[in-house]
């Protein structure tokens, strides 16, 4: 099996950034090309994956047991088996204290904690980002739900920034 990946992207003036600190897809985007026995030839998928799921998916497709839960990555392995489309509902990201950001298929809510700014992105019609919808009232919905998953999940991880943060804020 050969896999190639390499870090996050460097944004180059893209947004007007340089740098890896932003939650933008040019940024948190990583390449992922697998070759090798078991994975079908000349195909792409969808799934959002980490690069942690990388050694449970490698383990699978060797044939051998992983780690089983003593690491936080999924096998991919279902999905290049044509079993499911995805192995994670959302990813998220962070840098330091000062960015979290949760992405589905279609959506990225981001939330800047130290200036108080959100934003909001609907990827299947805006994928270079450049229309922020927090403030569009249709929605409101979808933007409460986003807080709310991405806040309770930093939150279950122990991060600082959401420990005694009100939820309906």
């Amino acid at each position: 099996v050969v896999i190639f990946s390499s870090d996050h992207g460097l944004s180059v003036g893209s947004h007007g950034l340089r740098g890896k600190q932003s939650m933008y897809e040019h940024t948190i985007g990583v390449p992922l090309l697998m070759q090798g026995p078991g994975i079908p030839k000349a195909k792409r998928f969808g799934a959002q994956c980490y690069l942690r799921d990388l050694f449970p998916t490698l383990c699978d497709l060797a044939g051998v047991d992983g780690p089983g839960e003593q690491i936080d990555g999924i096998s991919l392995k279902p999905v290049l088996d044509g079993e499911t489309e995805t192995v994670h509902d959302f990813v998220v990201g962070y840098f330091r204290n000062f960015q979290r950001m949760i992405r589905t298929d279609d959506w990225k809510y981001i939330e800047y904690p130290a200036v108080d700014r959100q934003q909001l992105f609907h990827l299947r019609h805006d994928p270079h980002e450049q229309t922020n919808l927090i403030a569009v009232a249709a929605h409101a919905r979808i933007r409460e739900q986003l807080k709310t998953q991405m806040r309770d999940w930093f939150r279950n991880q122990g991060d600082s920034v959401y420990v005694d943060v009100d939820t309906d804020k």
